[in-house]
């Protein structure tokens, strides 16, 4: 579900039509033989999310200018997905990096306006991203300041780029690297919900190999995230 995309026009290089084999290794076994690792607990599911940004850092006044969205069950399979563009209410100067442009998001909702439903979404699921604190980062920033305030801060998260060393041979952590070591086509990189959707593959291939094991190494972070308190909608 394509939540709002800007009127057709040409595309150009600057610009992107917003529509809508590995085996588990000696590193993932040593981690099961770990006493410390819990047994899996009943799973809620997660919710994968990919932002877009007018820049590095919300403490430099950066906003969200995409968000992309996947609800997976706890077992992987994809239950649903939704994206929007966000008008950040500033400029925009890294158009190069993902094609949006200031033309794009002019008849945008704001992120307050989109907040009700990306909250909806990560309501007692575990948050996904591929170089998760960068996103969470954000997110946290943007419910501050629409005052919709989350019970626990710093936000947590499940995030694919930290584990793809235990359970990939990859050349690097980067989204494209992992997919390709998963045999996951990556298609429009560096738009919000295509990456979502790269990032809820990855997670799926994680979860066939943990399948039989009984042992979710990131159950802190899942029992963090299902523990949330998130302001109503």
């Amino acid at each position: 579900m394509v939540l709002y995309r800007p009127p057709r026009r040409p595309r150009s290089s600057s610009s992107r039509d917003h529509s809508s084999p590995t085996t588990v290794g000696s590193r993932w076994k040593a981690l099961c033989d770990q006493e410390s690792r819990r047994k899996v607990g009943a799973l809620t599911g997660y919710a994968v999310i990919d932002l877009e940004t007018t820049g590095f850092s919300p403490a430099k006044h950066h906003r969200i200018l995409e968000i992309g969205v996947v609800e997976v069950s706890e077992s992987g399979e994809i239950e649903r997905e939704w994206a929007s563009l966000v008008n950040p209410g500033r400029d925009i100067s890294n158009s190069h990096v993902h094609g949006i442009t200031a033309t794009d998001v002019a008849g945008a909702p704001h992120f307050r306006d989109l907040a009700p439903i990306l909250l909806e979404s990560v309501q007692g699921r575990t948050i996904v991203a591929h170089n998760a604190p960068f996103d969470l980062r954000f997110l946290e920033a943007e419910l501050l300041q629409a005052q919709m305030t989350p019970a626990l801060l710093p936000l947590s998260g499940l995030c694919t780029m930290q584990w793809s060393s235990v359970f990939l041979e990859a050349p690097s952590r980067k989204l494209a690297d992992c997919c390709a070591a998963s045999g996951i086509e990556l298609v429009d990189a560096h738009s919000a919900l295509a990456d979502a959707r790269a990032t809820a593959q990855l997670l799926g291939h994680y979860l066939s190999l943990l399948e039989g094991s009984g042992t979710l190494p990131w159950q802190e972070e899942h029992e963090i995230s299902s523990a949330q308190i998130w302001p109503s909608p």
